[in-house]
């Protein structure tokens, strides 16, 4: 009764080369209808009675008859289940875990975006993603993703998850002299421990630090909440000049 594994896909041989059962590479000429390959990520979902009868009975019992062992995974890992946990994770990879390993690298989906531009900053602890445009700006213990504008600003503690658009100087000023907030965020701003979604707004003069210690607010209204403490920015918010949180 276990249901379908997740991430599931089949691949014919003639598209595609896998090692088959014996750790042959199957030949593309075997036969006309060659066999289908199946692709498993190992991810399953299980229900509860199941998955407590597979741990207690079958795996006890294959121990006696096949080759069954357990690999011990030291390296970094961190269970996220929660709101807290996705914040924590990123920011332990700005201080601590590290992604630098020839032997473990970490593999991304290529962006083909130039390299950030930094000017006049003062960055710490921090993680910045490609394409960014930092000026006058102080990062701390943070992470910043793509194509992320910030100027004049500081930020610490928080995971800014960047843009997927950029905007061009004339869009800017067009938006700032309407009384619009361009993307990014915009000068005089300080946001700690905060996380700011994608392709958020962010007036000037804006404060985004939880001063009160609120653990837990709604107001998606506003485009914003606080789980655990950590203010969350819902993506595309526009924050107008000014706001306080």
């Amino acid at each position: 009764e276990a249901r379908s594994p997740l991430s599931l896909w089949d691949y014919e041989p003639v598209d595609a080369t896998f090692l088959d059962k014996t750790l042959r590479l199957p030949d593309s000429g075997e036969g006309a209808d060659p066999p289908m390959y199946l692709a498993s990520m190992g991810i399953y979902v299980f229900k509860k009675r199941v998955l407590f009868e597979t741990l207690n009975n079958i795996f006890p019992n294959v121990v006696d008859t096949l080759n069954v062992v357990a690999y011990n995974f030291s390296d970094f890992w961190m269970e996220i289940n929660t709101v807290k946990s996705y914040f924590e994770a990123q920011i332990l990879l700005a201080n601590e875990a590290s992604l630098f390993f020839d032997v473990m690298p970490s593999y991304t989906e290529p962006k083909y975006l130039p390299a950030s531009r930094v000017e006049r900053c003062k960055v710490d602890r921090s993680v910045i993603n490609q394409g960014c445009i930092l000026v006058e700006c102080e990062l701390e213990s943070s992470i910043i993703g793509l194509r992320q504008v910030i100027k004049g600003s500081r930020i610490q503690n928080s995971v800014l998850e960047g843009s997927d658009t950029y905007e061009d100087p004339e869009e800017v000023q067009a938006l700032v002299k309407a009384g619009k907030v361009p993307l990014g965020v915009g000068e005089g701003c300080v946001i700690q421990n905060a996380i700011i979604s994608k392709n958020c707004r962010i007036g000037r003069n804006c404060t985004i630090t939880n001063e009160g210690g609120v653990q837990r607010a709604e107001f998606l209204e506003y485009g914003f909440c606080i789980q655990d403490g950590v203010i969350v920015i819902t993506p595309g918010t526009t924050l107008a000049d000014g706001t306080v949180i």
